[in-house]
């Protein structure tokens, strides 16, 4: 009988845990680019034999670290794109089954904000905003103070999925379709070949926020994979896999989590605690013995959200209050002061002029 190779739940540092399939993609691509994968890990916090431990997760840090040695060996400017539409074929287990089963693009958009959190270990979020005539899928960073190029890689990426992930399942991939990929980085100075989007999509650089724009009724579109019996097992198994924090996680781990799973929200510590199966004393005692408090955490979360729409897009401090829980423009701006000590807009001037 032969021995099964061991399985580490977890692997690396950083706050989230990314789904290991994004690993294993990173080692492919950088094959394409002639670096090895002992050359990709050679100045990581993990060794290549961790990585062939068949790791469940990767922890943020740690994947952005090879994202950026990635990007640096390839001196590819078109990477996020090719890298996103390799994504867009990937299986994604069950969170894949249970979008490939959905009925239309309306109910694959409706679900997409839940199951993407989950893939990318809630460093990304997903939101579905709607105008007059277009829906919008917004995708924004939850570690503001991550890398702006590691950033920009994991946004494009990640829309360019979610572009050729909705032409797949409608059976659209060579139609000829009104629909916008808006960046709110300047244009990489490169032609984007026309392969490596879906045709007609439009590329928008330098806008307020990431995201892709479509015409409202392209949501009544029909998904060829659509069972209503494979969607109910498969989010039978989502619903699992979610109802708990991912494995190795601390309680300060945990308590984030409950942020990242109930955003936009902020729940309360009686939430919080609930959701984790312990008493609110149990929760704030722990919480405790790590020299923090549900309060602090709380208070960073919320912070964290803003300053991630400052550094991250081009939203008002209006639009910012609102989308984070502040009564109007004014009190965001007090709050933030005596938060960090300077306005919300020094704050994103002086990161404007560092970057």
């Amino acid at each position: 009988m032969t021995k099964t190779a061991k399985i580490d739940a977890a692997i690396g540092t950083g706050e989230f845990l990314i789904s290991a399939d994004y690993l294993g993609l990173l080692v492919a691509f950088s094959a394409k680019y002639g670096v090895s994968p002992e050359s990709l890990f050679s100045n990581s916090d993990i060794s290549l034999s961790k990585y062939l431990s068949r790791p469940l997760f990767v922890r943020s840090d740690t994947y952005n670290g090879l994202v950026d040695e990635l990007v640096v060996a390839s001196c590819d400017p078109l990477l996020p794109w090719k890298y996103g539409r390799a994504i867009s074929e990937l299986s994604h287990g069950a969170v894949g089954l249970a979008l490939q089963s959905c009925a239309t693009l309306q109910q694959f958009f409706d679900l997409l904000p839940m199951f993407f959190a989950t893939r990318t270990g809630y460093a990304q979020s997903v939101s579905i905003e709607m105008t007059r005539n277009r829906c919008e899928v917004v995708v924004r960073s939850s570690k503001p103070n991550a890398p702006n190029h590691i950033v920009r890689f994991n946004t494009i990426s990640s829309l360019v999925a979610f572009a050729w992930m909705s032409r797949r399942l409608t059976g659209s991939e060579a139609d000829f379709l009104d629909e916008e990929v808006r960046i709110a980085w300047p244009d990489p100075g490169q032609e984007i070949p026309a392969d490596l989007l879906p045709p007609g999509t439009k590329m928008c650089f330098d806008q307020p926020e990431s995201l892709i724009s479509l015409p409202k009724p392209r949501l009544h579109a029909r998904i060829a994979s659509s069972s209503p019996n494979l969607m109910d097992a498969a989010l039978r198994r989502c619903e699992v896999e979610m109802e708990v924090p991912p494995p190795d996680t601390g309680v300060v781990e945990k308590v984030h989590w409950v942020f990242r799973k109930v955003e936009p929200e902020l729940p309360t510590l009686e939430e919080a605690a609930h959701r984790l199966g312990v008493s609110p004393a149990t929760l704030k005692r722990q919480l405790n013995s790590q020299g923090t408090s549900f309060i602090s955490i709380k208070k960073k979360v919320r912070f964290d959200r803003v300053t991630g729409y400052l550094l991250l897009g081009k939203l008002s401090i209006d639009k910012i209050a609102a989308r984070t829980g502040f009564s109007d423009a004014s009190n965001l701006s007090k709050a933030f002061r005596q938060y960090f000590g300077e306005t919300p807009g020094q704050f994103r001037e002086r990161h404007r002029s560092q970057n």
